[in-house]
């Protein structure tokens, strides 16, 4: 159960990314993240994405059957960790809504 929790924070996420970044005109902060969205636009976000994800289950897996409640305990912070940048993002759209932030470049205003 914590793994779909994972993974769909994980989409939510890159669906967030996607947005900022080419919706929004925002800017992806994390270096790796932002070379790879350069280099192969959105799918080199995806492919970050999701070989993380496969990195993270493997290794709450492993140690979660050595010791299930070190594994479950890395696992609810993996959802955490996972949550945080999608939570951060909705109140970067918020804020934007409610303090009208500036138009990105690519809008037309009527």
């Amino acid at each position: 159960n914590l793994y779909v929790w994972y993974v769909f924070a994980s989409s939510l996420d890159v669906l967030f990314t996607y947005a900022m970044v080419y919706k929004l005109g925002g800017i992806e902060i994390n270096r790796i993240a932002n070379a790879l969205l350069m280099r192969f636009e959105h799918w080199g976000l995806i492919g970050l994405k999701y070989a993380t994800v496969v990195v993270v289950v493997l290794v709450c897996e492993i140690i979660g059957r050595r010791h299930f409640r070190l594994g479950r305990r890395l696992a609810i912070l993996a959802v955490i960790v996972a949550a945080f940048p999608v939570g951060y993002g909705i109140l970067m759209v918020l804020s934007w809504l409610h303090f009208g932030g500036p138009a990105p470049e690519h809008q037309i205003e009527p």
